[in-house]
């Protein structure tokens, strides 16, 4: 092809019939004219990518898309599209993909057709997030090879999938539905009770017996200093904390959903707190107690007081007081 504006020269050589011998040579000079078009042949794609949008601390998260795309197809070629592992962060020792148990998509796209909610279930959910400065990852990765072209929406000769591999950090997670992690849930409710009857039955036999209330006070301190462990500035295994919740018992901490009150209960100071099931509500509650606790025990040192100087004249009542 000859392109306009440029000037071609070439030579048209005349051979005799049936012969090799040259006859006549014509030298030429083609110039082309017009304006020169220049044709752009780059096609303006549209990249497609995905992240893994976020997660909670409950084995759920989300994938996103940067633009719709076929959900239905979706539904019918997720598994086949990618594979999904994880990495411990002992990932650089072992150079091992570890897989989960399961792995649910709860929710296609429903909102806006970019937004993939899953569920998570791993062996050992509670041993996952545990480090601050290292982390383990979810990895969702594009199978080889894989046709996932019928995903895309308009032109797909002009549409590509840029993002091949997305990875996160896994926080804590607590997996309830887990049995080691749901048997110290069970254990916990059961000794916060038993924590209760402990304390409440120490302060009457003491005080039956007439030897003092040093020991329970001494178990409530004791109590009160385990209690608020966890909220210092390190991780436990996530079922460790519940072992620890029965303690706050001795800070008068006595309902899960603070009585009457309850819009603070989804309140947390921090992370380490709301890890802890410890909200802006159930320190309000031992606020409230404590107030409460301080209110009796100014009426019980005044109605001493005034019987004290009350002349009594029963000698054992008179002791008693």
């Amino acid at each position: 092809m000859y392109a306009a504006g440029q000037t071609y020269y070439f030579t048209i050589v005349v051979k005799e019939t049936n012969s090799d011998s040259v006859k006549y040579v014509y030298y030429c000079t083609l110039k082309m004219l017009g304006t020169v078009i220049v044709k752009n042949m780059t096609i303006n794609y549209t990249d497609v990518n995905y992240t893994i949008n976020w997660f909670s601390n409950h084995s759920t998260g989300s994938m996103l898309f940067n633009v719709p795309v076929n959900m239905v197809w979706m539904k019918a070629n997720f598994y086949k599209m990618f594979k999904i592992y994880w990495r411990a962060t002992t990932y650089r020792d072992d150079q091992l993909n570890r897989t989960l148990l399961d792995f649910t998509v709860d929710d296609w796209g429903t909102a806006d057709n970019r937004t993939i909610n899953f569920t998570m279930v791993f062996e050992e959910p509670y041993m996952i997030g545990l480090l601050l400065k290292k982390s383990d990852k979810l990895y969702i990765d594009l199978n080889d090879g894989f046709n996932y072209t019928k995903m895309f929406y308009g032109n797909l000769s002009e549409i590509r999938l840029v993002t091949t591999t997305a990875n996160a950090a896994l926080p804590m997670t607590f997996d309830w539905n887990n049995e080691k992690m749901a048997l110290m849930r069970n254990i916990a409710k059961n000794m916060y009770w038993g924590m209760i009857a402990l304390i409440a039955s120490q302060f009457i036999m003491l005080m039956l017996r007439r030897v003092g209330l040093l020991p329970v006070w001494i178990l409530i301190e004791y109590l009160q200093l385990i209690a608020f462990m966890p909220i210092y500035n390190f991780r436990l295994i996530p079922y460790l904390y519940d072992a620890f919740k029965p303690a706050l018992v001795s800070h008068m901490i006595l309902f899960d959903q603070t009585p009457l009150y309850d819009d603070l209960d989804n309140d947390y100071f921090n992370a380490n707190y709301e890890f802890y099931w410890l909200s802006v509500g159930k320190l309000f509650q031992a606020f409230f107690w404590g107030g409460v606790i301080l209110v009796i025990i100014l009426i019980l040192n005044l109605t001493v007081f005034i019987f004290t100087k009350c002349n009594i004249q029963n000698a054992k009542c008179k002791a008693w007081f």
